[in-house]
């Protein structure tokens, strides 16, 4: 197993988020980019999260990130071994740009797969929108203001499709 593989001092300095699965799977977990942010304000260096936040991880500078699928990636990258190839598995993935997380291009190294927020390309735009001008009026006032917005009404009301625009609508993120 990896405690007989792996000397615990050499992981001593490296900050592990994620959720272990049964199946030796690593899934995501909310919260990563705080995470990340707090771990180098401790003076860590180093972080290993699931594949699918590596992009939300590796917004916080001076921090080295490592994304992984599984805990047998994690052992074989630690032990500089080939890294087994494992399926996707995007269940739980998090949704980049509705939580303004679509920069990209950012990646990763260890020969495992890239950061890349799904949806890369055009960003919907609110003018597409026929209608609705009740409900573009409070988009465009909460993301004006900085203001918290609750979306609500039955389906096919049209929620996703106007929280799906509000990106386009905000300024550009920085990392601050």
């Amino acid at each position: 197993g990896a405690a007989e593989r792996i000397d615990p001092s050499s992981i001593a300095d490296v900050v592990m988020i994620g959720e272990l699965g049964l199946d030796g799977r690593v899934r995501p977990v909310r919260g990563v980019l705080p995470a990340v942010l707090a771990a180098a304000e401790a003076g860590y260096q180093q972080v290993v999260v699931p594949e699918q936040t590596a992009g939300e991880a590796a917004l916080v500078p001076g921090v080295s990130v490592l994304g992984v699928r599984s805990l047998r990636q994690l052992i074989a990258v630690l032990c500089d071994e080939p890294v087994p190839d494992e399926p996707a598995d995007d269940r739980g993935r998090p949704d980049a740009m509705l939580a303004g997380l679509m920069i990209p291009g950012t990646g990763l190294g260890a020969g495992l797969a890239p950061a890349s927020p799904r949806g890369e390309g055009h960003i919907p735009d609110l003018a597409d929108v026929a209608g609705q001008l009740r409900p573009r009026k409070a988009l465009e006032v909460a993301a004006a203001g900085g203001h918290h917005l609750l979306l609500s009404g039955p389906p096919g009301a049209g929620k996703t499709m106007l929280a799906e625009r509000l990106p386009a609508v905000l300024p550009p993120l920085t990392r601050q």
